[in-house]
């Protein structure tokens, strides 16, 4: 489950680092 979670958090990163503009955390 772990693994699940930080690829998660990758992908949230890299959507982060790729469009600082769109906020996922909403």
């Amino acid at each position: 489950m772990i693994e699940l979670k930080q690829g998660h958090i990758a992908d949230f990163v890299e959507r982060t680092k790729g469009a600082p503009s769109t906020n996922t955390l909403s």
